[in-house]
């Protein structure tokens, strides 16, 4: 495998796995909100938020390496 392949497929993995935890932190989110925990809610959507730009990143990444 080359370098260049190497490094896509360790994007690929990342984009994958980090999205895998974005639908898992968008559900702790609303167990804090339904515990009445709004502020904490609110700070765990702001990490997926800038989760979701990363991941952004590291997709155009993957499209020019493509």
């Amino acid at each position: 495998m080359s370098e260049k392949e190497d490094l896509k497929h360790i994007l690929d993995h990342f984009v994958h796995h980090s999205k895998d935890h974005e639908g898992e932190f968008e559900e702790l989110a609303a167990k804090a909100r339904a515990m009445g925990e709004a502020a904490i809610a609110d700070s765990i959507l702001k990490g997926v938020e800038q989760m979701k730009k990363s991941n952004a990143s590291f997709e155009e990444a993957l499209r020019l390496l493509s």
